[in-house]
């Protein structure tokens, strides 16, 4: 008989400088499948200011690349157990998040780009979030094709939405 049990576990995600909280925008970045945080925020670091803030969650799913051994990469979910791992990734995201902008005085914009396999996650988790995205950015992916337009329209009324198809850059 299979059972389910609450627990508190430990997520990586890599920030682009330490938060000095007068920051006026941050960018919450959400990996492709396969990928890392701490190899993925690297692309952004030449965009890196004081007003600012770049966010790299990181996937809680980790695989070989290749065979059974040699680098390990990172993955949103699987089709294993699917509905359990988008509701992980909402709580450790919204964790995360509210975490760091409980910090500032003053809200910044946040900014979300996702590429890949994590164009998905980040659809799905702002359409659920609380708060106010005020950009969004899909890079070579879609919204989540389950997505509840009915549940999300609010959160995607407003916001400046980018949608890019090119994958040629290598990340």
């Amino acid at each position: 008989m299979k059972r389910r049990i609450m627990v508190s576990y430990e997520a990586e995600y890599c920030v682009s400088h330490e938060p000095n909280f007068q920051e006026e925008e941050i960018w919450i970045l959400f990996h492709g499948y396969g990928q890392l945080a701490e190899f993925f925020i690297r692309k952004f670091l030449p965009f890196d200011q004081n007003h600012r803030l770049f966010i790299a969650p990181e996937a809680t799913n980790y695989s070989y690349l290749k065979d059974f051994s040699g680098r390990v990469g990172a993955n949103w979910m699987t089709s294993h157990e699917r509905e359990l791992a988008i509701e992980n990734n909402h709580r450790y995201l919204d964790q995360l998040v509210d975490g760091i902008l409980s910090g500032f005085e003053n809200a910044p914009k946040v900014h979300v780009l996702g590429f890949s396999q994590g164009v998905a996650t980040a659809t799905r988790w702002a359409s659920r979030w609380e708060g106010k995205v005020n950009k969004f950015i899909l890079w070579a992916g879609g919204f989540a094709h389950d997505l509840q337009l009915n549940v999300s329209r609010e959160n995607f009324w407003i916001l400046s939405l980018l949608v890019f198809w090119e994958t040629k850059m290598n990340l």
